[in-house]
């Protein structure tokens, strides 16, 4: 024995507690950014929601109008508003509008759920860096002490020159 075990011991208990802190840190930032990513892609989520909707009422909204100008130019050219013609006008503007709003629909629909399944995945990658932060430290400390637990029985080199 040199003499130099508890200064040894004393410094592998001290790095690797100072180790094991930064572990527990570093996952808790990786699991705030995580966090903060995933409301972030709610609010996106929340936000294509809101725009379906609002395309939704501007192209019925078109469509109305749509109607309305081809009735008001029947009715000033005097031609019947029941006639087969007419009536076969307004109903394909009606069947293109709904087609168009659909597929609409289904596109904001799609970007919306892939938001909503990607806040997902960053909750669990939040989860995910606590839980690895936190093994990590205390894989460091295990270690340290099994290090320790070497220096004090002689079983562990403290110096260059000692095999």
């Amino acid at each position: 024995m040199s003499g130099l075990e508890p200064l040894a011991i004393a410094a592998v208990v001290g790095g690797s507690g100072a180790t094991a802190y930064g572990q527990i840190m570093q996952g808790r930032e990786q699991s705030r950014a995580a966090q903060m990513e995933a409301d972030q892609l709610r609010t996106q989520q929340q936000q294509i929601a809101i725009a379906s909707a609002q395309d939704e009422t501007k192209r019925r909204n078109d469509l109305t109008a749509s109607l309305e100008t081809i009735q008001a130019i029947r009715a000033g050219r005097n031609v019947g508003s029941g006639s087969p013609t007419g009536l076969a006008i307004l109903d394909s503007a009606i069947e293109d509008t709904s087609r168009t709003i659909s597929a609409e629909k289904l596109n904001y629909a799609t970007r919306s759920d892939q938001a909503g399944r990607a806040a997902l995945l960053s909750d669990r990658k939040s989860y995910m860096s606590l839980l690895s932060g936190d093994l990590a430290a205390g894989s460091t400390i295990l270690s340290s002490g099994a290090k320790a637990y070497g220096i004090s029985t002689g079983n562990y080199p403290i110096s260059a020159g000692r095999a």
